[in-house]
């Protein structure tokens, strides 16, 4: 190609144009994790990811779940960019590179595994030549803990300690395989020479209990009648009782006896040592009060966990409170304590009361033996030794240490962990019966239950009223789904508040724990029970307490009925049912019997229902003439707000305070018709009442005559009060 110029032709042969495109950058732009963009100094997590800008080749370090990541870049060459292509790849994900143009400036990885990653990008010119530099960012996942190194050797240990400890069970248990042969040979020969002693004693007893149980069940069936008297009631209570105490020894000597022969055996598991004694202790308290003796526990530890037959522990810590108890003088001391020790566990019973002399401690755990030289305390010499019994069962050891007139103590060993009973003995379960697992799975699932508020639990409803003291959510959770279809419900955490609650809705049934923060189950009940305001609503107490010795101790409080957890969702049900339907029973005595002349006691089980009723049917009849007279009023004379009036006449009556104040008015109408020496009229103003057409009408309504007709042909058998 030539060309004209100045000074000549300029020639120019295009073949020898070399073309050498620019090399602009390449940047990422853009770091992405999980959709979202991250930015310099951002924090993530709670950390920084990106400490420089991501176009730096950064490095990125991530968690195990930061797996899904995606990346943006661009050339700053402007002049033509959809001229330009760009080229990716995510070494140790793939090794080939991916091509995109200028619409597609991005790349997406997802499900990463942990590891070390580079991702890569470079670009063409708009010539379409590809540049030799590329961009870099340098990617680590980090891999979750449990695929770690230190994770890995971990596992690598705890392979060779279960294989160690799986041989030493192996041996540990052929040891006592071994160890319980001979002591099975020796409790052979044991019974052989105590056979001919005991099998009398067995057979005695064995005849004691069938005329006790001929003198407890019609004991507890006259306890149970709504019509006995407060006196008869004492006297009957008074033989339910001592029988109670003759049968618990009869059965005392029969499980010695059990325990003797080998016959006894233990069902094992482990629990918490604390709350078990918390339970029992509860049970001394009120003997506590009552003898004005100091009663504590303290422990080393709120959960001490070990394996313990909780049925035999309980005799074995109740025989050594009641030997205590019996020892201790008014103002003495009583201490229970636990200690965790490193291969054992110490239950202490420690008392202030006279001591036994010291060459008595060889002989005070054999059977018959009593040291109580003075004779001031009876007792059968069977306790300790049972309890000494039981706890050799245990594998445990009891020892006894004692200063005369200063102190006993003694002490029970455990052993901790469950390798030392045999296979037969053991239950894997947990004494832990606030769990849900050991409860009954519902037929139908439940639906959640609908918290109640105040204003919900309403007098006109026809569903029963039900308050539930449970300080355990889960356990609260699976009563409430047992009755929320059938009654209204109201909640309580704990024995104060159920207390609040009781005084101010007065429910139609009760059922609370006995173990509970602020206040037990059992002081719950004894101030519901002297309450006038709450005295006559049935309790169901709910304890993990399964021994007979404490179900009669709950019901001497006044509890109602006693059910053990785990319990059967139809066996409670069917309790509260029963209980409420018995009230309703009661509530006819009112109705059925003259108002006037009934005796409260024949309408209550409660001296304090009974000075209620005697107050409010006072109040109405010293204010029959007064047509003024209201139900504020009669509130005010038994101490009572309107609506907890409402509840406890609904409850003893089955009337609302309106009504039983018309009831009086009209029954003593009738027993006024009856003398015949006030006309119609007059009795109308005599018995509060201003309309002579009402009265008319609401006599009628209740005995079905005028009083016209009444005068003519009263009728006494049902309505009138002779």
């Amino acid at each position: 190609m030539l060309f004209a110029g100045s000074e000549g032709f300029n020639r120019i042969d295009p073949k020898r144009i070399v073309q050498k495109p620019e090399a602009y950058p390449l940047v990422i732009t853009q770091f992405e994790l999980f959709g979202k963009p991250v930015t310099y100094g951002e924090e993530v997590d709670g950390r920084v990811l990106l400490e420089s800008p991501i176009r730096d080749s950064v490095k990125v370090k991530l968690k195990h779940f930061e797996n899904s990541i995606a990346f943006e870049f661009a050339s700053l060459d402007y002049a033509a960019p959809e001229k330009i292509r760009y080229a990716y790849k995510l070494e140790g994900f793939n090794k080939e590179w991916s091509y995109t143009n200028s619409a597609r400036r991005f790349a997406n990885y997802t499900n990463l595994n942990y590891g070390d990653y580079t991702f890569k990008v470079k670009a063409t010119s708009t010539d379409g030549v590809w540049s030799e530099n590329y961009s870099q960012v340098f990617i680590t996942i980090r891999p979750p803990w449990w695929k770690t190194y230190w994770a890995v050797l971990l596992y690598v240990l705890a392979t060779f300690g279960v294989l160690y400890g799986f041989r030493k069970l192996i041996l540990l248990r052929a040891n006592l395989l071994h160890d319980i042969k001979l002591e099975r040979l020796q409790r052979e020969n044991m019974e052989k020479l105590n056979k001919a002693k005991l099998q009398f004693f067995t057979n005695v007893s064995h005849e004691f209990r069938t005329p006790l149980t001929l003198i407890l069940g019609p004991a507890q069936s006259l306890l149970d009648s709504a019509e006995i008297g407060k006196t008869l009631r004492n006297h009957v209570l008074t033989i339910s009782n001592n029988a109670q105490r003759l049968l618990r020894l009869v059965n005392q000597l029969l499980d010695f006896r059990k325990a003797e022969s080998g016959n006894l055996k233990l069902e094992v598991s482990e629990g918490n040592l604390v709350k078990f004694v918390k339970e029992v202790k509860l049970s001394f308290d009120a003997l506590a009060e009552q003898l004005n003796i100091n009663f504590n526990l303290d422990y080393s530890a709120p959960i001490i966990k070990v394996w313990f037959d909780r049925d035999q522990f309980e005799k074995i810590l109740f025989n050594l409170l009641s030997n205590a108890f019996k020892n201790t003088p008014s103002g003495g001391t009583i201490r229970i304590s636990i200690h965790e020790l490193q291969d054992n566990v110490n239950l202490v019973v420690e008392d202030s009361g006279r001591g036994i002399k010291a060459e008595h401690f060889e002989t005070i755990f054999q059977t018959f033996f009593s040291y109580d030289e003075d004779k001031h305390h009876t007792g059968t010499g069977i306790g300790l030794a049972l309890a000494k019994s039981l706890v050799d069962m245990h594998h445990g050891f009891i020892s006894v240490e004692s200063e005369e007139g200063k102190f006993t103590r003694f002490t029970v060993t455990l052993k901790k962990g469950s390798a030392h009973f045999d296979q037969s003995e053991l239950q894997h379960y947990s004494h832990d019966v606030e769990s849900l697992d050991y409860y009954p799975s519902l037929s139908v699932p439940a639906e959640h239950p609908v918290e109640l508020k105040t204003e919900e639990i309403t007098q006109t409803s026809d569903k029963p009223t039900l308050l539930l003291v449970e300080d355990n959510d889960d356990v609260r959770a699976y009563i409430k789904s047992i009755f929320q279809k059938d009654y209204q419900l109201i909640e309580a955490t704990d024995g104060k508040t159920g207390m609040q609650a009781a005084s101010e809705h007065i429910p139609d049934v009760i059922i609370s724990d006995v173990m509970m923060p602020v206040m037990d189950g059992i002081t719950l009940c004894k101030k519901l029970k002297s309450d006038v305001k709450t005295s006559h609503i049935p309790v169901i107490l709910l304890t993990a307490r399964t021994s007979l010795i404490f179900k009669v101790e709950g019901l001497e409080t006044g509890a109602d009925d006693y059910v053990t957890k785990p319990f059967s969702p139809k066996l409670l049900e069917l309790k509260v049912r029963n209980l409420v339907h018995m009230r309703e029973r009661m509530r006819k005595v009112f109705t059925d019997k003259e108002v006037l002349d009934v005796e409260p006691k024949r309408i209550t089980l409660t001296s304090a229902d009974e000075l209620f009723m005697q107050k409010a049917m006072e109040s109405v009849e010293q204010n029959m003439s007064n047509p003024d007279y209201s139900v504020e009023e009669l509130g005010r004379a038994v101490a009572m707000s309107r609506m907890q009036l409402y509840r406890k006449l609904k409850a003893l009556t089955d009337l609302s305070a309106n009504e039983f104040i018309r009831t009086m008015r009209l029954k003593r109408a009738a027993q006024l018709l009856e003398q015949k020496q006030l006309n119609i009229a007059e009795v109308t103003y005599e018995v509060g009442f201003t309309d002579l057409p009402y009265f008319r009408e609401c006599f009628k309504k209740m005995f079905g005559v005028t009083p016209s007709e009444y005068t003519k042909s009263p009728l006494k058998e049902n309505n009138t009060i002779e």
